[in-house]
């Protein structure tokens, strides 16, 4: 993904055969990648959890982007959430990281291998959804499937990602086989 983001105009996202979404990678990113990530590093173990309603206390939407990894956290923010404009958050991580025993923090964009994520998990949500003779506006709650766990998540990842940048003007495919993508 990042030779293909580094080298290339245009990306296109296929699932299935069919392109969901074609541009630039920072419009990708920014179109598909409606959210920021919060990176934290927690020193002591013991920690988590005031780590955690900290990180809920200022972004109240904040859910966890990936399972823990050791003492690693990764939060997905939510662009729309007052709490997760860039100066509120950094000030106040920079007030609180010491008393709650983070050792390092860090807010990124997505990369374009989240972006890739989210259209082929949007994609699968819709295709249970046609399922089951249901448009995502018809959806109640207790009928939209649950979000990808990080087993799901891994499935899509390894699905059979192929980029392709041999065109002329700098393009990229990337393209999800059926198999890995259900």
């Amino acid at each position: 993904m990042q030779e293909a983001e580094e080298l290339c105009d245009r990306i296109g996202i296929v699932v299935n055969g069919h392109m969901h979404t074609i541009g630039a990678p920072a419009r990708l990113k920014s179109d598909v990648g409606d959210f920021l990530k919060l990176t934290v590093m927690v020193e002591d173990p013991a920690n988590v959890e005031r780590v955690e309603s900290f990180v809920r206390g200022i972004v109240p939407e904040a859910t966890l982007l990936i399972e823990p990894l050791g003492a690693i956290r990764q939060y997905r923010l939510p662009r729309s959430s007052e709490g997760a404009r860039l100066s509120n958050l950094i000030r106040q991580l920079d007030e609180g990281w010491a008393r709650l025993g983070i050792s390092d923090w860090a807010v990124t964009t997505v990369s374009l291998e989240e972006v890739f994520l989210k259209v082929t998990e949007n994609t699968r949500r819709i295709g249970e959804l046609k399922k089951r003779n249901m448009t995502p506006a018809q959806a109640t709650d207790g009928g939209v499937p649950e979000p990808a766990s990080s087993a799901n998540t891994a499935k899509v990842a390894n699905a059979g990602a192929i980029v392709d940048g041999t065109g002329s003007d700098h393009d990229a495919v990337i393209d999800v086989e059926a198999a890995g993508a259900q």
